[in-house]
């Protein structure tokens, strides 16, 4: 049961990453919500993952975050 949650969290991850790289510019959470099909709480927790991992980076805004691409080194 838990490897079956971690491999959906990985996919949900991907697709996250995959979301924001295509846009071609910063997006935010709603938007990458609306396009994962969760919640808003769910893609904030992705994104921020994303972040810490050096994956996105995130940029705060005087609204909210916003994300693009980090770096890949």
């Amino acid at each position: 049961m838990m490897e079956r949650i971690k491999a959906e969290r990985h996919k949900l991850m991907a697709k996250a990453l995959e979301i924001v790289e295509k846009a071609g510019k910063p997006v935010s959470i709603d938007y990458v919500a609306y396009h994962l099909g969760v919640s808003w709480h769910t893609a904030r927790a992705l994104l921020l993952e994303l972040s810490a991992q050096g994956k996105l980076r995130a940029i705060d805004t005087t609204k909210s975050y916003v994300f693009v691409p980090g770096d890949r080194r």
